[in-house]
């Protein structure tokens, strides 16, 4: 059973920035509260929306935080990377990048598609589809259903189903990246 100490254990492995990993701990932190609390939510399909959303915005966040140690690193690029060290910051330089070298507001699906470019979401074991869902699904947040990427009804878009997968999407994600992408220090 992953526990919340190992979940920040294996997070502080790999993290790049430690401003981010206060924040993405104090998610975590809420998240296991509000795991505590589920008992008193009568309307369960939003007790689910609840967890749908801060799930994929730490998913979201350990992400984007993996795309500046792409960028930023010099002796600590991942290993299993090396060998596309190169192609993999030019294509950040090129492609995420403002002209000062700064990284763009990146969407979660442009950082998605960066990742799935450079086979890095293969190498986490996680297929572009299963992610670009769960972005969609998290972005039905809006109670107008505009994109009508999910059902009308949020008592079925957000089924305890779509909080579990989302949950256990965010733990295979921590895990793979504390396992493939250890920092070296």
């Amino acid at each position: 059973m992953t526990t919340v100490k190992n979940t920040l254990e294996n997070i502080s492995s790999f993290i790049w920035n430690f401003k981010d990993y206060d924040n993405i701990r104090r998610n975590i932190l809420g998240l296991e509260e509000l795991f505590k609390t589920k008992k008193f939510y009568s309307q369960r399909w939003f007790y689910n929306k609840l967890v749908v959303m801060v799930t994929m915005s730490i998913t979201e966040a350990l992400l984007i935080d993996l795309i500046y140690r792409l960028k930023e690193s010099t002796t600590h690029f991942p290993h299993p990377l090396s060998n596309q060290q190169i192609n993999i910051k030019l294509g950040i330089k090129n492609n995420l990048c403002k002209r000062d070298g700064r990284l763009k507001n990146l969407s979660f699906t442009q950082i998605i598609n960066f990742l799935n470019s450079h086979n890095i979401l293969l190498l986490l074991g996680f297929e572009e589809s299963i992610l670009n869902d769960l972005n969609r699904l998290r972005n039905r947040i809006h109670i107008n259903n505009y994109y009508k990427n999910h059902h009308k009804d949020e008592n079925i878009t957000f089924s305890d189903s779509t909080a579990k997968t989302s949950f256990q999407t965010m733990i295979n994600l921590i895990k793979e990246m504390s396992l493939k992408l250890k920092r070296p220090w």
